[in-house]
């Protein structure tokens, strides 16, 4: 038995003494061997997420004639709780790592401005309100959620309803980043599903650079 084996199953015998409900963890997609050792001790794959990178300065804008407009507006603060159930209905919480999205992440009362002011912290989210009268458990179609630290790179998130797919990605991933070139120069990072090829292809064509996949596995305790 290789020692990289015991270790594990040491960990998930301790986990479990402990009563942990199951174990999620990250492994590049190329490490096959890690994958093989992960899979043999009873983990699956909830799916894998690619970090995307470029500069401000080498963005180039996607263009949107022909396509249908959908008004695109900052959400505001009674919302949050709209933006909070499109976030899980648009992603597999266990792939936001290394926690699932806080239920209080898009609500931006005061305490949360008085701590970007103190941190030097910037972060804003703008919408697409759904157009027809179905119930989608959430008023929006989706949003675009940004955030500036200082000397950190700016960052952007991208989250769709899966009945508005292949119709308003192109529109809130240019909003978003007009947003953050008008905040200032810099590194922009995103992570989003590896699969979602609408986005892969939009990322491309606005000059983000692929880089490394993460693939997320879980084990669940019984």
């Amino acid at each position: 038995m290789g020692f990289g084996r015991r270790l594990l199953e040491e960990t998930i015998q301790y986990i479990y003494q402990f009563n942990g409900r199951d174990i999620i963890l990250q492994v590049r997609q190329e490490n096959s061997a890690a994958i093989q050792l992960y899979e043999s001790l009873g983990f699956s794959r909830l799916g894998a997420m690619r970090h995307w990178e470029t500069t401000t300065s080498r963005l180039r804008p996607q263009p949107t004639e022909n396509k249908i407009s959908w008004p695109v507006r900052k959400l505001k603060n009674r919302e949050w709780q709209h933006a909070y159930a499109l976030d899980k209905d648009s992603i597999n919480p266990d792939l936001t790592w290394p926690l699932p999205t806080a239920r209080q992440k898009y609500n931006r009362g005061l305490f949360s401005k008085i701590d970007n002011f103190i941190n030097a912290q910037n972060d804003e989210t703008w919408v697409v309100e759904k157009l027809d009268s179905c119930d989608w458990g959430t008023n929006l179609a989706g949003l675009v959620n940004l955030k500036s630290e200082w000397r950190r790179p700016l960052r952007i998130e991208l989250r769709v309803h899966p009945k508005a797919q292949g119709r308003i990605e192109h529109i809130l991933l240019n909003m978003g980043l007009d947003r953050l070139k008008n905040w200032r120069s810099g590194t922009i990072r995103m992570t989003h599903p590896a699969d979602d090829e609408i986005v892969n292809g939009l990322l491309s064509g606005s000059n983000f650079t692929k880089r490394e996949i993460l693939l997320v596995m879980q084990l669940v305790l019984n």
